[in-house]
């Protein structure tokens, strides 16, 4: 909600590189390690402009929930723009 695309951009990609620590005692949301920052860099990719990134994080989306809202939202706007 602050616009720094950019910044978060950064961050969600370091959250891609981490490995899950299953032995930690604690909880652990799968989707934080992987579906979740795809579809955040979707966002962030195409509010800077660069649709095909950001088309390319929510195929990686949809590889993990193809039936996810937001990833069936996004493939039929992607559809629409490539008419």
């Amino acid at each position: 909600d602050r616009e720094q695309y950019n910044q978060a951009i950064f961050w969600y990609e370091l959250a891609l590189t981490r490995k899950i620590n299953e032995s930690s005692g604690g909880f652990i949301l799968l989707d934080c390690y992987n579906f979740i920052p795809y579809i955040q860099l979707c966002l962030c990719y195409f509010r800077i402009g660069d649709i095909k990134k950001s088309k390319e994080y929510n195929d990686k989306a949809a590889s993990i929930k193809p039936n996810d809202p937001a990833v069936i939202y996004n493939n039929e706007y992607f559809d629409s723009i490539e008419k």
